[in-house]
């Protein structure tokens, strides 16, 4: 049980970094804290995207994936929530104006896909085993990605949507929901295929 509530804490901390900065340093600094906070509890995913690359390499059951997207879209509902509590508005989840849609879900996976495989490498895999870096590489990867732009994490995306949904407001476009839900999600997947590739044997 603990891990599923480090999970629901994890998603909510952060989607509140996300929603209530936009700042690409606040999250990054923000998921290396929780990283270092959670990852000997619940292994530190707090995004569906990562945790889907972990099951995909053996870390995680399928049980346990379900109960991890689950709680992480808890999480990030409740934080959507509290945005609107606090703002009085709904957080947008808009696509960089004047990108074809087709590039943007380029851009989602394969910069989605890039924080997932520096989170396998340095999880994972044996040379940094007895480091304590991989809080660190994995806050500056998000900070990295947030800094070119993008959300990455389709539990911020949900937990936005259905939190808009609640008020009456819609669920959100389709574009939206190929960019932020089903994008990422292929980036975790991409991430788990190059990690293999890449390590070969030793993955």
């Amino acid at each position: 049980m603990r891990q599923y509530i480090m999970e629901l804490l994890g998603a909510l901390f952060l989607t509140l970094a996300i929603t209530l900065t936009g700042n690409a340093l606040a999250i990054g600094v923000m998921f290396a804290v929780l990283v270092y906070i959670g990852a000997h509890v619940s292994g530190a995913h707090y995004n569906p995207a990562v945790s889907l690359a972990v099951w995909m390499r053996k870390g995680l059951k399928t049980d346990e994936l379900v109960k991890y997207i689950g709680v992480q879209i808890i999480g990030a509902l409740l934080a959507a929530v509290v945005y609107n509590k606090l703002t009085g508005n709904h957080f947008p989840l808009e696509e960089t104006p004047g990108v074809h849609l087709g590039w943007a879900v380029i851009m989602e996976a394969a910069l989605t896909a890039l924080l997932c495989l520096t989170f396998l490498t340095v999880t994972m895999g044996s040379q940094f085993k007895n480091g304590e870096i991989y809080g660190l590489a994995i806050g500056l990867a998000l900070l990295a990605i947030a800094s070119i732009g993008g959300l990455f994490n389709p539990a911020v995306a949900l937990g936005a949507m259905l939190c808009s949904l609640i008020a009456g407001n819609g669920f959100g476009t389709t574009n939206a929901m190929l960019v932020f839900l089903v994008a990422p999600l292929v980036g975790g997947a991409l991430a788990a295929m190059a990690y293999q590739f890449l390590n070969g044997k030793k993955a």
